[in-house]
Formats: C-alpha cells, sequence, structure tokens
C-alpha cells in the first residue's frame, strides 16, 4: 500500500527546521534574487536578524535579513 502522507509529512518537516550558521537559503524579497544566482549561507545570527553571505567569483555579497524573509534549501 502506498503512503502519500507520508511524503508531505516530510518535506514540512524540512521546512519547519530552524536555520542555522551555516545553511544555505535564498532570500524571499523581490528584486535580491535572480534565477542564475548561487544560494546565500547564514554567516551569523542576532536574534532575528541573519547575516548571509554569497560569493560570486572574488566578491562576497553580505547582507543582514530578517528571518521571515529567508527559505531553508
Amino acid at each position: 500500500m502506498i503512503e502519500y502522507g507520508k511524503n508531505i509529512n516530510e518535506r514540512s518537516n524540512l521546512k519547519d527546521q530552524e536555520i542555522q550558521i551555516g545553511d544555505w537559503v535564498r532570500i524571499l524579497i523581490i528584486g535580491v534574487n535572480d534565477f542564475d544566482e548561487p544560494p546565500y549561507m547564514v554567516e551569523s545570527i542576532d536574534g532575528d536578524d541573519y547575516m548571509v553571505m554569497q560569493k560570486v567569483k572574488n566578491y562576497k555579497y553580505r547582507m543582514k535579513v530578517k528571518k521571515n524573509k529567508l527559505r531553508k534549501l
């Protein structure tokens, strides 16, 4: 017998996991992420503020973003 609900629950559990330092995230702010851009990595957490970093060639882009504007990959 196929358990359809099991996969849905596993996916929702991944979304409910806390974002930690070193996790890869997408920023949910319009105009920040292009389709072919690499994701951001969480560098530090200060309460609800997350410092994220994206490395493109030799340059590092850093932003401070609220938790509700991030999605864990």
